[in-house]
């Protein structure tokens, strides 16, 4: 297998995070939108997981389980007020709930803070682990992140593709070329990483493989063989 990065480190990545952020391009494949969606029901049980398609859904994926998860965003990012306390001691901090508003309450012990003290920021977002399927370059998915794509340096990634424009911008790529599918990619994947194909995960891959794939993997392919067979499987 062409894979650049070992694949058993990759599942050892996935198992060490608690919050996905399974991505796909912004004109993604039918192919790439199973590929998430099969990852996602592998998962689901264990890991607090968002399914982003920056735009479009293809209509063949609609069909498929739980499509309904799929989101066009990366959903809220995590907001902090700062404090320059320089020169001021704190004697404590409280809250108070007052409808909708949320009043954060500072009791200084010496003398008052000024308003010019205070400031807030954007943080980022609730993601310990990016996953990116059928993206070829990372620039691609930019404006998903208001073009700041620092978060995703800072945390851990995953990139599987076929293609061989990939510019293997992830910290972990997972890229065979000589495949014709990222569902083909994530079936062998799922072989080496011994887990076990339930129902939803069979029928994403089938639609991956027969809406996309190119002779000769077509109804007569090996893999198709192994998903139909499966007992779990469609």
């Amino acid at each position: 297998m062409q894979i650049q990065a070992e694949p058993q480190q990759a599942l050892r990545v996935i198992n060490d995070a608690k919050s996905l952020a399974l991505i796909t391009g912004w004109e993604p494949s039918v192919d790439s939108v199973a590929a998430m969606l099969a990852f996602y029901h592998l998962f689901k049980g264990f890991k607090k997981i968002r399914a982003v398609v920056p735009e479009k859904v293809p209509e063949a994926c609609y069909p498929l389980p739980e499509s309904s998860v799929i989101t066009h965003d990366l959903g809220p990012k995590k907001f902090a007020i700062n404090l320059d306390t320089n020169g001021v001691q704190l004697e404590k901090v409280s809250y108070l709930l007052e409808g909708r508003t949320f009043r954060l309450i500072l009791h200084p012990q010496t003398r008052s803070f000024e308003a010019e003290r205070v400031s807030y920021e954007y943080l980022g977002y609730n993601y310990d682990l990016f996953i990116f399927f059928g993206l070829p370059k990372l620039s691609e998915v930019a404006p998903l992140f208001n073009y700041d794509l620092s978060e995703i340096y800072r945390n851990s990634s995953l990139n599987f593709d076929v293609r061989l424009e990939n510019e293997l911008f992830a910290s972990i790529n997972l890229v065979d070329t000589s495949l014709s599918t990222v569902c083909e990619l994530l079936f062998k994947m799922i072989n080496f990483w011994q887990l076990k194909l339930s129902r939803e995960v069979s029928r994403c891959l089938l639609e991956g493989l027969t809406a996309e794939a190119p002779s000769p993997v077509g109804h007569d392919s090996p893999i198709l063989s192994d998903l139909e067979k499966s007992p779990t499987s469609l």
